[in-house]
């Protein structure tokens, strides 16, 4: 076990997800396509992006980075479980609204 699965990891730019060396050390697979929209938009906002990364329960985590990072919103995805589902299985995006001390915006998957 390492120090930073209880805590989190550091606080990680953006372009760093593409260092084969931070996806290894956190088991990481990221979606490339995704980081370059990501840094796209940043670049043309003028916004620096960090991820830092938790491990266990992602309900608990989100809420408590809320406060750990601290951050001034947050913006999750859904994986749009129909009700019967979300039911049985609880939904960690509808945890999180109701329970994170910062305003929460959910987007929702493309299906």
């Amino acid at each position: 076990m390492h120090l930073w699965e209880q805590s989190g990891s550091p606080l990680i730019p953006l372009v760093e997800f593409s260092d084969p060396h931070v996806t290894k050390t956190y088991g990481l697979s990221p979606d490339k396509e995704t980081l370059e929209i990501l840094a796209q938009v940043a670049k043309q906002r003028g916004v620096e992006v960090f991820a830092k990364i938790f491990y266990g329960d992602p309900t608990k985590k989100l809420c408590e980075s809320v406060d750990l990072v601290p951050l001034g919103c947050l913006v999750i995805g859904s994986r749009g479980l129909s009700t019967l589902k979300r039911a049985l299985m609880g939904s960690v995006s509808t945890y999180v609204v109701n329970h994170a001390a910062c305003p929460v915006t959910v987007v929702k998957e493309n299906m």
